[in-house]
């Protein structure tokens, strides 16, 4: 039996015709019904879903809007989704798709694809439009297993926008590696949490019921973006502008693209301003916290300057990213900040490949609010130990202050640098004193 099985791939070879994995079985119940007459006047030869529109109206799987229209950059609702699966499951499985509508004209599709399973649990609204993750879940439980084998090679994780934990993975993966849904770019960006458009479901029938036309497919890999921040220019006491955005990526990254930025929203006091952000060509390579990264810069179209607190957001690849709060202020007075406010007193500390405190550069005193003023004159009783025994120090002269936003609220933050490029000698440390006759006393801090 093998023998015969061989002889008959080599002649297959020798002939040029190599049996498909999609030759036969319930895909070949899909026939051409009618012919396509250029009845859309939307749809162009030239148009890339041309094809996929005359494929899909032959097989009398999808049709316009009117006579003449198509509307192909039109969305689809959940209901029409399931109307075009419980189609493609029926001739698959049944030979011949017919079903009578009733009241509302979607509940024949909706029964049918409860039976089927393939209705996805806890759906919101049959008349809303169908996001593509959705869509990809409802196709991959209508078509048999025999429509589903794999294609391509598609690794987990690679498609940069679907984690392998997010909804409907695993139905967007396999039809990535059926050759069925074939990404956006040349990352392979699936946008899962958009709405379908009526040509892009085109092109997907036609992947579907003429296997010829799967494409097979090798994506780039998608650069990694590790966070982003606002570029902020500040004196010693106040912010007083955002030039722009810096993008920091893992790695060594040689080049990006802007056109993989997408969605990119910036507000100020939560209202959106319209100030686009601009691809600079300033690129610097470093490590950081014993990893080398990449910082791209981006310029806003105009420096902001304005007082408020400004937000960003935005996707990279279709992965969502958000960048922390910035707050640009007005002069501030001279007012001290309220003892009564002080929140803690922490260290600042540059660590080791272990993570492991290494120099000790600052300590930050910490205060509920938006306080004016700091004076190291306003700090009495000050007491630095070293596993427990008094030792002497000094800071530089003049403070930091830094207003910084969280989910919470507000904080003022006063940052003493000490002196002589600050402490390295092992020991545990801890910080006490007074400030404006508060009492404090800092965490302990272990250099080894």
């Amino acid at each position: 039996m093998k023998k015969y099985l061989t002889i008959l791939l080599i002649a297959a070879i020798i002939t040029g015709v190599i049996p498909s994995a999609f030759a036969a079985g319930p895909l070949d119940n899909f026939k051409k019904q009618r012919d396509y007459d250029n009845r859309f006047t939307d749809v162009k030869k030239a148009d890339w879903f041309y094809d996929s529109v005359c494929m899909g109206f032959e097989f009398n799987l999808i049709g316009g809007v009117s006579d003449t229209s198509f509307a192909p950059t039109g969305e689809l609702t959940i209901a029409e989704i399931l109307a075009l699966a419980s189609r493609l499951h029926s001739i698959c499985f049944n030979g011949q798709s017919s079903f009578t509508q009733g009241s509302p004209w979607y509940q024949v599709y909706v029964d049918y694809a409860r039976t089927n399973g393939f209705l996805l649990p806890d759906l919101d609204s049959y008349n809303r439009n169908a996001l593509r993750g959705e869509v990809a879940a409802i196709l991959a439980k209508a078509l048999p297993a025999s429509a589903l084998l794999p294609f391509n090679t598609i690794e987990d994780g690679s498609i940069p926008d679907v984690r392998m934990d997010a909804p409907y993975a695993s139905a967007i993966y396999t039809l990535y590696r059926s050759g069925i849904l074939t990404g956006s770019d040349e990352y392979g960006t699936f946008h899962p949490d958009t709405n379908i458009k009526r040509s892009e479901i085109a092109a997907i029938i036609s992947r579907i019921v003429n296997p010829d036309t799967r494409e097979d497919k090798t994506f780039m890999k998608l650069e990694e973006l590790y966070f982003a921040f606002f570029d902020v220019i500040s004196t010693s006491s106040v912010k007083t502008s955002i030039p722009g955005v810096i993008m920091r990526f893992h790695g060594d990254v040689p080049k990006i693209y802007s056109d993989n930025f997408t969605d990119i929203v910036l507000t100020r006091d939560g209202e959106k301003i319209d100030n686009p952000l601009v691809m600079g060509k300033d690129v610097s390579h470093a490590e950081w916290f014993y990893e080398e990264i990449t910082d791209f810069y981006f310029k806003f179209e105009k420096a902001i300057t304005e007082p408020g607190r400004y937000s960003l957001t935005g996707r990279y690849g279709g992965v969502p990213f958000t960048v922390y709060d910035k707050i640009i202020e007005k002069p501030v007075g001279n007012v001290p900040a309220d003892p009564n406010d002080l929140l803690y007193v922490q260290w600042s500390y540059t660590t080791d490949k272990n993570d492991a405190p290494e120099r000790i550069s600052e300590v930050i005193f910490c205060f509920k609010g938006t306080q004016q003023s700091f004076s190291q004159s306003d700090i009495t009783n000050l007491k630095l130990t070293r596993n427990g025994s008094e030792i002497k120090f000094s800071f530089e002269k003049g403070v930091y202050r830094y207003l910084e936003a969280d989910g919470s609220g507000v904080d003022t933050q006063y940052n003493l640098l000490f002196s002589d490029g600050g402490i390295t000698a092992p020991g545990t440390y801890q910080l006490s004193g007074k400030y404006r006759e508060k009492a404090f006393t800092s965490a302990e801090i272990t250099i080894k």
